[in-house]
């Protein structure tokens, strides 16, 4: 064998060995983090939601989700209109959450990527550019936020820097449920100005089922850091991917309040079309 036989050998070989103990070290990761659930009922609802949504051996690697969807977008007049996005969450040690849409003026790119920062890009006829406002850009980074935790459920709880706690089994909308709460950093603020308060998010599994239907989340303003805003999603629809994965096709955005109170008001809801999803290789 020549030389440059024997390199390519011993590369693929590092290769597939480093993909080997990639996988194998973020599933120990995963299931370490799941012995560090010490509430029997959180552990059973964290377990018990990730098995219906596709088992941690899926889960524990980075997954890639692509969609087709139309969204409805409702005006604060009462006036609505839809139109078509292309969406793709990869789910990791971290979610990463891009939609284009394709707007009546031209097209709109909204990315939330790993490091939780969030960019907006427009390209039309009559405004092409970079979003640069504050507080477009924070909204943009919620509901993208909220996107990828709707489609990942517990699957991306379980890393550093968050608190679990199991609230309680309370009925919601005629079902019992289990309620959670997550506590941390779970927006990224780069422009702070004065202290943080960790963000709060809650998360309604369904009491047989354990998928998750209802999202509500608690953040500090940017803009107002003295004051709090609130946004909520209801989740549903599940549909088993060919791949094993099971995905909600409708995402619900509304607004709420300090009290958990879901508005009657939708402000966007998600369709999906078209899903589907691949495990990444290790490092991609």
């Amino acid at each position: 064998m020549n030389a440059f036989c024997k390199r390519l050998s011993m590369g693929l070989v590092v290769v597939f060995v480093a993909s080997i103990f990639g996988c194998s070290s973020r599933l120990e990761t995963m299931r370490q983090r799941l012995g560090m659930l010490s509430d029997p009922q959180l552990d059973a609802a964290i377990r018990r939601n990730i098995t219906a949504i596709g088992g941690t051996d899926v889960w524990s690697g980075a997954v890639r989700i692509d969609g087709k969807a139309i969204a409805t977008i409702y005006e604060a007049d009462g006036s609505k209109s839809m139109i078509e996005q292309q969406h793709q969450i990869v789910s990791d040690e971290t979610v990463a959450v891009s939609v284009v849409s394709d707007e009546s003026g031209g097209k709109l790119w909204e990315q939330l990527d790993h490091d939780g920062v969030v960019k907006v890009f427009r390209a039309g006829a009559e405004e092409t550019g970079v979003e640069d406002d504050k507080v477009e850009l924070f909204g943009a980074k919620i509901k993208l936020f909220l996107q990828g935790q709707a489609m990942t459920g517990a699957a991306s709880l379980l890393r550093e820097g968050l608190d679990l706690h199991y609230a309680k089994l309370e009925r919601q909308g005629g079902r019992l449920s289990h309620k959670v709460e997550i506590t941390g950093r779970l927006l990224r603020r780069d422009d702070a100005t004065g202290p943080v308060v960790d963000d709060l998010l809650v998360m309604w599994f369904n009491g047989e089922s354990y998928l998750l239907e209802q999202l509500w989340l608690r953040y500090q303003k940017p803009h107002q850091p003295d004051e709090f805003g609130y946004m909520a999603a209801y989740v549903g629809d599940y549909e088993t991917t060919p791949e094993g994965l099971t995905l909600p096709r409708r995402i619900d955005f509304v607004p709420s309040d300090q009290y958990q109170q879901f508005s009657q008001r939708y402000i966007i809801t998600v369709e999906f079309q078209q899903l589907h999803a691949t495990q990444e290789p290790p490092g991609k």
